[in-house]
This record gives structure tokens, C-alpha cells and sequence, in this order.
């Protein structure tokens, strides 16, 4: 009644796996009905005892069984034993739909290091044009996704954002305990928390850095034919920026004054203009200058990927940029 796929239909198992498949659970009675029992207990002499809130119709389990399921019957007698026969069919029906998801999948997904790329951080990449290829896209999210915590109504945005024919790359979307990143031809699929993971870290140099389970390179270049950037990297002028600055995540209060602008602007106000979800608000890397003290860095200088302040712009009288860029 509230809404479920093929499994959710087929009901229980008569065997079944629980704790990470650790243990197994043997229901025996489950194809009996509770009539049944109920006589072979009384023909037995069998005493049992009853639990008192069965008979409670304010519980919903309580009242599909006391006052629907004895609508049913009324209309089909054998109402009961039809739907358990059902449900062995629709459970036929998923293991066909798993062993099809399975055999499509492994050639779908891939883990890290088998495209040669590395990816520690990441669990696994999904490939967008693959998967769309297969023409089921959205049940093979569902079937791979759903078990890591993602909701159906986050599915459904993931299943829009890659068929829409937008820009994908940054956009994140939130499971229970993974995030999924879309770049313009992956989904990347994290888990959201890790040991070790740290919401600030001081960008001393050149190198490779590690923010919310994200990684990003830093490097020194000098000036580029263009100073377009793709959307998961900013370029600052490197004598204007320096070393050292922070990457973090935004605060309330945060302001800086965008390219362009004469006065500063609340990055909770750049967020809204650029229609950034609260996820991806919150994902957003802040790259603040220092004092020399090195105790303050709400000097912020850019978001990675959307807007560099005018002081630290590059422009003609660049020497050198600096490039931070997501890998």
C-alpha cells in the first residue's frame, strides 16, 4: 500500500539472509495459513499463547489482516492462498530481474583502478552511456543503488539529471550512507563518510589534497592562452592568492566580491543565484585566504568551479596561476 517493487511484492522468503548475510532465517509455516494452524493446534491439544495486540485493528498490519484481508475473502474465498501463489511468481519474477541486472552490470560498472585511473576514494564508477545503452537504466539504479540508501525520489532526480541532456558534472546526490557524483560520463559512487576525513585542510603548496572525502590537485603553471576553467576547477592569479590558503566549507557569513562586482556578496546569496541545492551548498569548496598569524581565513578568494573574487582574478598583469582542480 505504500508503494514497492517486484521483492517488496513477493513478500517474505521462506529462507533468507540477514547481517550482511551472516545469518539465516528458516520461516517453515510461512505457506500455512493461520486457520491452519490454528486447527492442528486444537486437534494436537496444543496450548500457545496469543499475543493481545493482534487483535488491535489501530496498528496497520492489524487492521489489513482483521477487517481487509475478510474483504477479499468474501469476494474470492481462496483469496489467502492465490496471493502466497503469487507472490511465488512475482519472487520468480525478481531473481530472473536480479540475475539480468547482475549479467548487465559487470560489464556497467566499474571499480576503482580498472580503467587504470586509480580512484582510491571511490567504491565504484557507473558508466552513464552504458548504462542508458541497456534501455532499463532506471530499475538497474534501483537495483544497484537502492541497497546503499538511496530513496526512490533521489533515484528519480538521478535518473533525470543523466536523461535530461544538461550539464551532469558536480551535481551530488545523497544516499544514507554514499553519495553519488555525476561527472559528464560516470556516476561515482562514494561512500559519504570515511575515517580520516577532514572539512578544512591548509593548502601549503603544489600537491595533492583531501577535503570531505574529495581529493583536488594544486598546482603552479604559468599563464594559460585562456583563462576558461572546466566546472570542477578555478584559476587565481598566484601572486595575488599565495600560499598559504584553506579549503573549506562555507559558514554562515561568508561573503566575497565576485568577479565584476563593486561590493562583497553573501556566499548563502551566490548559492541561491546559481540555484545550488542544500547538498550541493553544502559540498561547495571554500578557497580562503589566511592572515599571516595564520588564525583567520574568511577571506574567501573563490568556490571551486563557480566564482573567483576580483582580487585574486587572473587577468593581464598575471605571471603565474595557481590551478585547483577536483580529480
Amino acid at each position: 500500500l505504500r508503494g514497492t517493487g517486484l521483492k517488496g511484492l513477493a513478500g517474505m522468503r521462506q529462507v533468507s539472509w540477514i547481517s550482511e548475510g551472516r545469518v539465516k532465517v528458516i520461516r517453515p509455516l510461512l505457506e500455512f495459513t493461520r486457520a491452519e494452524i490454528l486447527e492442528y493446534a486444537q486437534s494436537c491439544g496444543l496450548r500457545w499463547r496469543a499475543d493481545s495486540t493482534n487483535a488491535d485493528s489501530k496498528y496497520k498490519r492489524n487492521l489489513v489482516r482483521n477487517e481487509i484481508f475478510p474483504l477479499f475473502e468474501r469476494i474470492n474465498p481462496s483469496f489467502l492462498r492465490t496471493m502466497a501463489e503469487d507472490a511465488a511468481r512475482l519472487s520468480q519474477a525478481q531473481a530472473v530481474a536480479d540475475e539480468y541486472a547482475g549479467s548487465v552490470l559487470r560489464e556497467v560498472v566499474k571499480k576503482p583502478g580498472q580503467d587504470g585511473r586509480g580512484g582510491a576514494e571511490e567504491s565504484f564508477s557507473i558508466s552513464i552511456p552504458e548504462l542508458l545503452e541497456t534501455g532499463h537504466h532506471e530499475y538497474l539504479l534501483h537495483h544497484l543503488l537502492g541497497p546503499l540508501g538511496f530513496n526512490a525520489s533521489t533515484l528519480s532526480d538521478i535518473s533525470e539529471a543523466i536523461t535530461g541532456g544538461g550539464s551532469l558534472s558536480g551535481k551530488i546526490f545523497y544516499g544514507a550512507d554514499h553519495l553519488a557524483v555525476l561527472s559528464a560520463s560516470e556516476i561515482i559512487v562514494r561512500e559519504s563518510a570515511e575515517p580520516g576525513c577532514e572539512d578544512e585542510v591548509t593548502v601549503n603548496g603544489p600537491g595533492i589534497y583531501r577535503l570531505g572525502c574529495e581529493t583536488f590537485r594544486v598546482s603552479v603553471e604559468p599563464v594559460p592562452e585562456s583563462f576558461r576553467t572546466g566546472p570542477d576547477e578555478t584559476i587565481l592569479d598566484a601572486g595575488k592568492a599565495g600560499f598559504p590558503f584553506v579549503a573549506r566549507r562555507w559558514r554562515a557569513g561568508d561573503r566575497m566580491r565576485p568577479i565584476g562586482m563593486k561590493g562583497t556578496k553573501k556566499l548563502s546569496d551566490i548559492f541561491t543565484d546559481g540555484h545550488f541545492s542544500i547538498p550541493a551548498k553544502n559540498a561547495a569548496v571554500v578557497l580562503a585566504g589566511v592572515t599571516s598569524g595564520g588564525g583567520d581565513n574568511s577571506r574567501v578568494m573563490a568556490v571551486l568551479g563557480y566564482r573567483v573574487a576580483e582580487e585574486v582574478k587572473a587577468g593581464e598583469s598575471t605571471c603565474s596561476v595557481i590551478r585547483i582542480s577536483k580529480m
